[in-house]
C-alpha cells in the first residue's frame, strides 16, 4: 500500500492498488447509490472497453496538454476515464486516479500500473491536505453538486495546492445535443450518450471555485474547430476576444496557504474575539481539526420541504442539545454536508446523523457571508433594473408613493408566505442558527484544549458592543444633526454620520464640529440612486472617490462606507476594498428590503470578506423599514430593538444601528424621544458604545495579533 496507506480518511468504494487487484474495501451495493450516479456508473462501465475509440483525438490531446502543464507533485486525477490525461500527468509527478466507474479504474490500473480508486467525487475518501494538485477533465457534468465537489477538492489539497479542470462551454449546448443524438444512430462525431444534460458558462465555473474558497482563479477558452489541420487557427482565436466562445474552458484555482487563510474569512475574527492569549488560540485551532458536532436530521412537514432541521446530539455539552437546533435551507445545507450519515441510515430516514467539523463550518460561513444560500447571482432589485438603465433616479418618485409601493409589496409577500406555509431564510429579526453553531463549536474545541473563553471581550470588560450610525439622505437630515447631537451630549456619547456626496450640500463647518466633538464621518455613496453596485468597476470607483474630489480634506477622516439602500454586489465589494477600510452595508438579516426577500449574512459579528475588507453587519432593523414599510409605532419599534439587543448581548456580538435624521423618519419629536430611551437602555446594559472606526481598529488588532 505504501503511499496510499497514509492518505485515506475513510474506506473508498473500491481500490485497485499497485500491489494487488483485490479490493481494499468491500464495494458499495447499487441500492446505496443515488439513481443518477448509478446511471453514470453503468454508462461508463459499458463504455470502458471502447472509450478511446469514441472520444475526439484532437480535442482530447489539446485538453490533456492544457491541463497537465499546470500541475506537478502528488496529483489526484478525478474522473480519470480510460487514462488519456493520466499519461501526461505521470510526467509531472505521482498520480492517484479516481473514477466512479469500476471499468474505467480497472483500465487505468492495467495501462499505467498506478493506484486507481473507485469513489464519488463529492465524497473523496482521502485525508485532509493529502495532495499537491487535483485535475478533473470533463467530469464536472456528472456530479450532483459541483460546489460540493470543489469543497472536497479544496479539503484534500495542501496549502498552495492547485485545482485545474475543464468543462464544455454552454454556448455549444445545441451542437453537443445534436452530435449526441446522431451518435445514437451510429454517426460517431466524437461523442456518445453519457446521460448528462447540462453545460456551464465561464462565470458559473469561476463561481464554483469562489464559493469553495479558492483564490487566484483564472479561466480561458480553448478549441474552436475539430480538425488538427486548423490547429494554428484555433490557437490564434484562443488569444483573441473570441476565446469566450471556445468549445472548452480551462479553469485554474489555487488553495490559499495557511497564513493567507488567517485573514481570508471572518471565522478567525470570531474565534480570536473570545480568546486573548496567542498560545491558547493556537491550541484551540489545533483542537478544531479533531472536533466536530454531531446532529440528528429531522424531516419537516411538506410545507417546509425546502428546509432541514438539525438537532444537536448530547455529547458532553450539558444543556446545549436543547438549545442548538439549526433550521437551514436544504439546498444550502446539502452542499456542505460532506461527512454525513455515518451510521448507515437510509437516505430518507428521519434519524440520519450529520457531522459538522471545521471544514463544513468554514464552508458554510463563507457561503453565508456572500449570501449565496439560494443563488450566487447578484440580482438587482426591480427599481435598480428600471432606473439603472435610464437618466432618471428613483428619487423622481415622491417618498410617500415609494413607501406605499414598498408596503404593497410587503402585503403581497406576507400573503404569499402564509399561502405556501413556509418560513423564510434568514429568519427575521434574529437568525440564530449559524452564530449558535459557531459558538457551540468554539466551546467544544476550547474544552478539548483546556482553554477558558473570555465572555467580556470588548474594551472595559464589556459583554457586547453598540455602534450608532446616522445616514443623512437629504438636506432636511442635515438640519436635524444638532437635535440628535444634543441628546448624545447629555450621555457623553459620540456617533457616526454618513454623507451622500452629490445629493445635497453640507457646510464644512458642520463637519468640522462633528469631528472635533469626536464623531465620525463615513461615505454613503454618490447619488443614492440604486445604481452603484451594478455599474462597471471604473464607474463604481469614480463614485466612491467622488466625496474626496469634492472635499479632499475628508480623506484623512473617512475610512468607512455604506451603500445606498444596502444594495451590494461582488463588484462593489471589490472596489470598496481599494478605497475604504471597512464596510457597513451588509445586514445580518433584512426583511422587506429592496431585494423583496429576506437577505443577510446571518451573523452579528464583524468578519473579513474575500477582498480583505472588514464588514460590520447592520444588526439592528432600520428605523425606515419598521416605521414606513412594516407600519410599526415608535413604541413597537423600541420593543423590537430591545429584543434584538437581548439576542446580541447573549452572543457577545456588535449591535449596529442605522437611524435616519430625516424628519419623515426619525428626525421628529416622537422618534427623538425613542432615541433618548435607546441611549438610556444601552448605558443600563453596560454596552461598549463606540464609533465604527473604534470597533474596526479593535477587531483588526485582535485578529492580526
Amino acid at each position: 500500500m505504501g503511499f496510499l496507506s497514509g492518505i485515506f480518511k475513510h474506506a473508498p468504494l473500491f481500490l485497485y492498488s499497485k500491489s494487488s487487484r483485490f479490493p481494499f474495501a468491500t464495494p458499495v451495493t447499487q441500492s446505496t447509490q443515488p439513481a443518477y450516479k448509478r446511471k453514470v456508473r453503468a454508462v461508463f462501465d459499458n463504455l470502458s472497453n471502447d472509450y478511446d475509440s469514441l472520444v475526439h483525438a484532437y480535442f482530447s490531446s489539446r485538453r490533456r496538454d492544457s491541463l497537465a502543464t499546470l500541475v506537478s507533485g502528488c496529483i489526484l486525477e478525478i474522473g480519470c476515464g480510460s487514462g488519456r490525461v493520466t499519461e501526461a500527468l505521470l510526467k509531472r509527478g505521482c498520480v492517484v486516479a479516481v473514477d466512479i466507474s469500476f471499468g474505467m479504474a480497472r483500465i487505468v490500473k492495467e495501462k499505467y500500473d498506478i493506484s486507481a480508486v473507485v469513489a464519488d467525487a463529492e465524497h473523496l475518501p482521502f485525508r485532509d491536505a493529502a495532495f499537491d494538485a487535483a485535475v478533473a477533465a470533463e467530469m464536472i457534468y456528472y456530479v450532483d453538486e459541483p460546489v460540493r465537489m470543489a469543497f472536497e477538492v479544496r479539503r484534500i489539497l495542501r496549502g498552495g495546492g492547485r485545482f485545474v479542470f475543464s468543462a464544455m462551454n454552454q454556448h455549444w449546448y445545441v451542437f453537443d445535443r445534436i452530435r449526441t443524438y446522431l451518435g445514437r444512430f451510429g454517426f460517431q462525431v466524437g461523442s456518445y450518450d453519457d446521460c448528462y444534460s447540462r453545460l456551464f458558462y465561464r462565470s458559473e465555473l469561476v463561481d464554483i471555485c469562489e464559493r469553495a474558497g479558492f483564490g487566484n482563479i483564472a479561466s480561458w477558452g480553448i478549441l474552436f474547430f475539430p480538425f488538427v489541420l486548423l490547429d494554428v487557427i484555433n490557437r490564434f482565436l484562443e488569444r483573441t476576444v473570441l476565446e469566450r466562445y471556445a468549445f472548452d474552458f480551462i479553469v485554474r484555482a489555487d488553495k490559499k496557504k495557511e497564513n493567507d487563510a488567517h485573514c481570508e474569512h471572518g471565522g478567525n475574527i470570531f474565534y480570536s474575539l473570545f480568546i486573548d492569549d496567542l498560545q491558547d488560540r493556537a491550541d484551540v485551532r489545533d483542537a478544531m481539526v479533531h472536533e466536530g458536532l454531531l446532529f440528528r436530521k429531522q424531516t419537516l412537514q411538506a410545507s417546509d420541504d425546502r428546509f432541514i432541521k438539525l438537532c444537536l446530539i448530547n455529547d458532553g455539552m450539558p444543556g446545549m442539545s436543547d438549545r442548538l437546533k439549526l433550521h437551514l435551507p436544504e439546498k444550502l445545507l446539502k452542499t456542505f454536508l460532506i461527512r454525513h450519515n455515518p451510521g448507515g441510515c437510509g437516505e430518507n430516514s428521519n434519524e440520519d446523523t450529520v457531522f459538522l467539523g471545521i471544514h463544513e463550518i468554514t464552508a458554510l460561513e463563507q457561503n453565508l457571508q456572500k449570501e449565496h444560500y439560494y443563488s450566487a447571482k447578484d440580482r438587482a432589485p426591480w427599481y435598480a433594473r428600471i432606473f439603472g438603465k435610464s437618466a432618471l433616479s428613483y428619487h423622481f418618485i415622491p417618498p410617500n408613493i415609494r413607501n406605499n409601493i414598498l408596503y404593497a409589496f410587503k402585503v403581497i409577500n406576507d400573503f404569499y408566505v402564509r399561502l405556501r406555509g413556509r418560513r423564510d431564510f434568514p429568519a427575521w429579526p434574529c437568525e440564530a442558527s449559524f452564530d449558535m453553531l459557531r459558538r457551540s463549536f468554539l466551546i467544544k474545541a476550547a474544552g478539548r484544549a483546556g482553554v477558558s473563553l473570555n465572555n467580556t471581550p470588548y474594551p472595559g470588560n464589556k459583554k457586547f458592543a453598540a455602534v450608532l450610525t446616522h445616514d443623512i439622505e437629504s438636506a432636511d437630515g442635515v438640519n436635524n444633526i444638532n437635535a440628535f447631537r444634543t441628546i448624545e451630549r447629555n450621555y457623553n456619547i459620540v456617533s457616526a454620520w454618513s454623507l451622500v456626496s452629490d445629493l445635497y450640500a453640507v457646510q464644512d463647518k458642520i463637519l468640522y464640529e462633528l469631528i472635533e466633538e469626536g464623531c465620525e464621518i463615513f461615505s454613503h455613496g454618490y447619488m443614492h440612486d440604486g445604481r452603484l453596485p451594478y455599474l462597471s468597476s471604473r464607474e463604481i470607483r469614480w463614485r466612491l472617490e467622488h466625496l474626496f474630489l469634492e472635499k479632499p480634506w475628508l480623506r484623512e477622516y473617512v475610512k468607512g462606507f455604506r451603500s445606498g439602500q444596502l444594495l451590494r454586489s461582488e463588484r462593489l465589494s471589490k472596489e470598496i476594498s481599494h478605497v475604504f477600510d471597512y464596510d457597513l452595508t451588509r445586514p445580518d438579516t433584512e426583511l422587506y428590503g429592496p431585494y423583496r426577500r429576506t437577505t443577510g449574512c446571518c451573523t452579528v459579528f464583524p468578519f473579513r470578506n474575500s477582498f480583505g475588507t472588514i464588514e460590520m453587519p447592520l444588526t439592528i432593523p432600520q428605523d425606515y423599514h419598521l416605521l414606513k414599510i412594516c407600519k410599526k409605532t415608535p413604541g413597537e419599534l423600541l420593543r423590537i430593538w430591545n429584543e434584538k439587543i437581548d439576542y446580541i448581548e447573549n452572543l457577545g456580538g456588535v449591535a449596529v444601528f442605522d437611524i435616519h435624521p430625516d424628519s419623515y423618519i426619525s428626525g421628529n419629536t416622537k422618534m427623538l424621544q425613542v432615541y433618548d430611551d435607546l441611549l438610556k437602555l444601552l448605558i443600563e446594559r453596560n454596552a461598549y458604545i463606540a464609533r465604527p472606526i473604534d470597533v474596526y481598529r479593535f477587531i483588526r488588532d485582535k485578529d492580526c495579533r
